[in-house]
Order: C-alpha cells, then sequence, then structure tokens
C-alpha cells in the first residue's frame, strides 16, 4: 500500500492539535463539572492531583506515539498510516463530543437566563446581578429590568 508522506504527517499533525484540543476541553470542563465529566480513569486521576500533571502526562504521551508512527513508518508505512487514521479518527469523534457538550451548556445556559430574566421582570422593575456557573456565559450580567 502506498501512502504519501504528505498524507501521514498531515494526520499525525491533525492527532497532534485535538489532542491538545481535547485536554484543554477536559481541563475546562473539570473545572466547571469536577472529575465526574472525564471517563478515563488515569486523567481522572492526574486531575485531582492537578490539572499541570494531566497535561504533562497527555504531552509525554502524544510525543511518545508520534515518535513510534514516525519510525514505524520508515519500515512499516501502510500500518503505521491505519494507525494514524484510526487515532484521528478517534480523536475527531471526541473533538465531536466537546463541542456537543459546550452546545449543551450553551442552551443550557440561555433557558437559565431566559428564565431568571423572565422571573425578575415579575418581581418589578430593579437591577439585579445575575451569576452563571458556565463558561460560554459572562460570569456576571447585570439585569436591568424596567417596564
Amino acid at each position: 500500500m502506498f501512502v504519501s508522506n504528505r498524507r501521514f504527517y498531515v494526520l499525525l499533525l491533525l492527532i497532534f492539535i485535538l489532542n491538545y484540543f481535547d485536554i484543554i476541553s477536559t481541563i475546562r470542563l473539570y473545572h466547571l463539572f469536577g472529575t465526574d465529566i472525564e471517563a478515563n480513569p488515569i486523567m481522572k486521576y492526574l486531575l485531582v492531583v492537578g490539572p499541570e500533571w494531566a497535561l504533562l502526562f497527555k504531552t509525554v504521551c502524544i510525543l511518545v506515539f508520534t515518535i513510534v508512527m514516525i519510525i514505524a513508518f520508515r519500515y512499516q508505512p501502510g500500518t503505521a498510516y491505519k494507525g494514524t487514521l484510526i487515532t484521528s479518527g478517534i480523536f475527531i469523534l471526541l473533538a465531536g463530543w466537546h463541542f456537543f457538550i459546550y452546545l449543551v451548556i450553551k442552551i443550557i445556559g440561555h433557558a437559565l437566563y431566559v428564565t431568571l430574566a423572565e422571573h425578575l421582570h415579575h418581581q418589578g422593575p430593579h437591577s439585579y446581578l445575575v451569576y452563571y456557573p458556565f463558561s460560554c456565559i459572562p460570569d456576571k450580567i447585570i439585569v436591568n429590568l424596567k417596564d
């Protein structure tokens, strides 16, 4: 099976980028929801120890993976290409999962905002400070509801 060098290295770069997207998203979600958001027991433990350890672990893993795949590509290009293709597919699905979670948070956050705004509107024409626990919504919003 002939595999071009360019295609192989583009897949490695994609895996590298998606790996960092995964860890940054995981750390962000960990800060919002705690360790229950992480399904991987190793990463869950490392997040409890400290997010910087989780980042270091993922960095070492991706560097080892990259080195092994580059060496494997020299001797078994077809197998190494299939491995990077499968791994990139997994990371694409994982990135999709993270986007789905952020979308759900955004929808729930918007629903909370609308519900609170309607509730405060019925309380009378006052200014209220509303706090949101979600990262994709500003931390503090001044709601000024006047008839």
